[in-house]
């Protein structure tokens, strides 16, 4: 789970009765978020992350990374990148920590995931944005969501940074906000124009798009 400083939040909505139009008649429960800026005595965006035990935090600001033991608060580790941080995430089982660097181009070198147990950053990265969005790991910690240079995002498998498919054309604006369903069976994505697009988790658009006319910063499921 992150936290993400200045807080910018206007309201949440939450859209419980729309359906699937498939074979599916379960409500998908979502839910978005608008955008409040609320003064901070620190001017940098700050991330405060935890592994689904609670026992490790991870803390970014500026182009830093650092991981603490949460029992003692001890300093485990800190990790240095070359530019901003815009988002860090754990895996769902705790093992790895994504970090969403700032991109300058497509060069394969702002998606970067770190191992938890041995401390270290894997080899394989990937190209990301260069504008301040979100990433998200699939519910089975194989994937993660990133929005791109553009108006698309991708899902990357994490073990070789190869792209498992590109959610594109539905957006004209860049992509602020991507989640995963607590299944892992839907994608939703939000942009800076305010658009919301749902889609399986194969990429296929679901014939689902709502205008909230307004920038959306964080999106998720509710269910």
């Amino acid at each position: 789970m992150g936290f993400r400083t200045p807080v910018r939040v206007l309201v949440a909505i939450f859209l419980t009765s729309l359906l699937i139009p498939a074979s599916s008649s379960a409500s998908l429960g979502l839910n978005f978020q608008d955008r409040l800026t609320v003064e901070s005595g620190n001017p940098n965006v700050n991330i405060i992350s935890t592994n689904e035990e609670q026992n490790i935090i991870a803390i970014t600001y500026e182009n830093l990374v650092e991981v603490y033991d949460n029992e003692n608060k001890s300093l485990i580790k800190k990790f240095e990148f070359n530019r901003e941080i815009y988002d860090i995430e754990f895996s769902p089982n705790g093992k790895l920590l994504a970090v969403d660097v700032r991109a300058i181009s497509n060069l394969e070198n702002s998606l970067h995931v770190i191992d938890i147990e041995n401390m270290e950053i894997l080899d394989a990265k990937s190209s990301g944005h260069s504008h301040e969005a979100n990433i998200d790991w699939s519910p089975d910690g194989t994937k993660i969501l990133i929005p791109s240079m553009g108006s698309d995002a991708k899902v990357m498998n994490y073990e070789d940074m190869s792209v498992h498919t590109i959610l594109d054309q539905y957006h004209s604006a860049e992509i602020t906000c991507a989640k995963y369903s607590k299944s892992g069976q839907y994608i939703l994505t939000g942009d800076s124009n305010g658009v919301l697009v749902l889609w399986d988790n194969d990429g296929n658009y679901l014939n689902v798009t709502m205008d909230n006319e307004e920038e959306i910063v964080d999106c998720g499921f509710s269910q």
